[in-house]
This record gives structure tokens, sequence and C-alpha cells, in this order.
């Protein structure tokens, strides 16, 4: 659930740096990264997370399944 403020906080500073970007009076493109990389960083942080938790509930299941072989 946290990292779902990443994303938040990554769009807002990405709104920044293009309202910034759009008021210089030449368009730079060797600063087209700053808008995207708040963004980028919060979708990996989301990307690990949902990969964290499914590992998680596969090693939960696994716990499972060795339990039930020990206790036949």
């Amino acid at each position: 659930m946290d990292q779902e403020y990443a994303v938040y906080a990554g769009i807002i500073v990405a709104i920044f740096w293009l309202y910034y970007m759009l008021r210089l009076s030449r368009f730079r493109w060797d600063i087209i990264w700053l808008p995207f990389g708040p963004l980028s960083a919060g979708a990996i942080c989301l990307y690990v997370d949902h990969m964290l938790t499914e590992s998680s509930e596969e090693v939960r299941k696994l716990r499972g399944y060795m339990y039930t072989y020990k206790a036949s």
C-alpha cells in the first residue's frame, strides 16, 4: 500500500518538471528524463512489491505442503 504513494509522489514531481520544462524558452532534449525518472521509480516500486507479495504467498503455500507431508 505504501508503494502507491511512491507513484503519487512521482506524478507530482513529473508535473513539476514538465511545467518547468515547458516554461523554458527553448525545449531541451537532454533533460527529458527528469519527468520520467520519478514515474519509473514509482513503477519499479510497485513491481517489486507485487513480486514480493507473490513470492511470500508461494513460500507460505510450500511450507503448508511440507508440514502436510511431514504429518503423514
